[in-house]
């Protein structure tokens, strides 16, 4: 069975001014995907926003089992953090990707873009960061469905 799937790319972290507004709007596009058919979701597990938009897909796994969560983690060492938040959401994953053995610099775009190949839809927070405009540009060129929170 082929799944129709989603990731999220976020390059920053989030104020506590922005957690509420950022999380009304990541919830509000993982329900809307689920509703256009988008059970299988692809999270970077990085900091904050990859992880709360891993939480608010395990929200919906509660009431549809049928999504699947996967991990797509950067380096292999990621996983050997003590964070129990992480790992706790790990659990929860159906699938999780390693891309690459060691911390490099390219690594985490080399990630991003696995993740936007495996995607038919693209969740972008969209920020100043040259990182953010590569995704997006190569999204793009890949003619994926795109959203810019």
């Amino acid at each position: 069975m082929h799944l129709k799937t989603c990731c999220m790319i976020c390059n920053r972290k989030i104020s506590d001014q922005e957690a509420n507004l950022i999380t009304q709007k990541i919830r509000t596009e993982i329900k809307s995907a689920f509703k256009k058919g988008f059970t299988h979701f692809i999270s970077s597990f990085e900091e904050d926003i990859d992880l709360l938009f891993a939480d608010l897909v395990i929200e919906l796994m509660d009431e549809y089992p049928n999504i699947v969560l996967e991990a797509g983690i950067s380096y292999s060492k990621k996983i050997e953090t003590s964070d129990i938040y992480f790992h706790r959401l790990l659990s929860k994953c159906k699938v999780i990707g390693i891309t690459s053995l060691y911390k490099t610099a390219g690594c985490f775009v080399k990630r991003n873009r696995l993740m936007v190949n495996f995607s038919h839809m693209v969740i972008v927070i969209n920020d100043d960061f040259i990182e953010t405009a590569e995704i997006i540009n190569f999204a793009k060129s890949q003619n994926k469905k795109l959203i810019l929170i």
